[in-house]
């Protein structure tokens, strides 16, 4: 298990996701598409809605950190948990 906190790997999942939106628009405008078996679409989004392999495992272990620190991983799964991150990150603080 990391002994990273969520924060932290919400934080390297934020930097991965920039640097991801960065690469496919240099690269879709070369016309290269080979970055495509390089990247993770994340689900619910509609933009943006990519990110590289390393990232997909950092917004991974942002929710399993997550789950374990709110005593919560017995009673949802990893999947929820991702899907409410990436709402989050969408939707803002309220």
């Amino acid at each position: 298990m990391s002994t990273k906190s969520t924060a932290q790997h919400i934080s390297a999942f934020l930097d991965e996701w920039q640097a991801t939106t960065v690469m496919v628009q240099e690269r879709a405008g070369r016309g290269d598409s080979a970055f495509l078996k390089e990247i993770v679409l994340l689900e619910g989004m509609d933009r943006a809605n990519c990110v590289s392999k390393a990232g997909n495992s950092r917004l991974d272990a942002a929710a399993k950190t997550l789950l374990l620190r709110e005593g919560l991983a017995a009673k949802l799964s990893r999947q929820t948990s991702r899907k409410a991150l990436l709402r989050g990150l969408l939707t803002g603080p309220h």
